[in-house]
């Protein structure tokens, strides 16, 4: 019986928290204003670099691969560069705040954490 390692957990609990918040954000109407600001980025990182961890081994059909640090990194800057620097240039929906950046990279920190302890590099 497969255990499910701690970068799995941290997507499951990502994904449970990122729903429980839309819940009561826009169906509930409870409203968090540090909460609703800040919660869904930190989140999302961990749950797109554990998607992209397991489309490359689904692919790669490498069963141990994960993501080095540099390469979480990379994705890091590249959606935090994408959301708040891109997406408000192309539409006035779109707000950058630095802020954001900062809860990407708590996410990515995290994620990057878990597959240390679970033994990868």
């Amino acid at each position: 019986m497969r255990t499910l390692q701690l970068p799995g957990l941290v997507f499951v609990t990502s994904c449970v928290l990122f729903t429980v918040h839309q819940y009561l954000q826009w169906i509930a109407m409870v409203r968090l204003p540090f909460i609703d600001n800040y919660l869904d980025p930190a989140l999302m990182m961990p749950v797109v670099l554990h998607l992209i961890r397991w489309e490359r081994r689904l692919v790669l059909n490498n069963r141990t691969l994960h993501l080095p640090a540099l390469q979480c990194t990379c994705y890091f800057l590249l959606i935090a560069f994408t959301a708040e620097v891109i997406f408000p240039l192309l539409s006035n929906k779109f707000t950058g705040d630095w802020r954001d950046v900062i809860s990407y990279a708590v996410g990515t920190v995290v994620y990057i954490v878990a597959q240390k302890i679970s033994g990868f590099s």
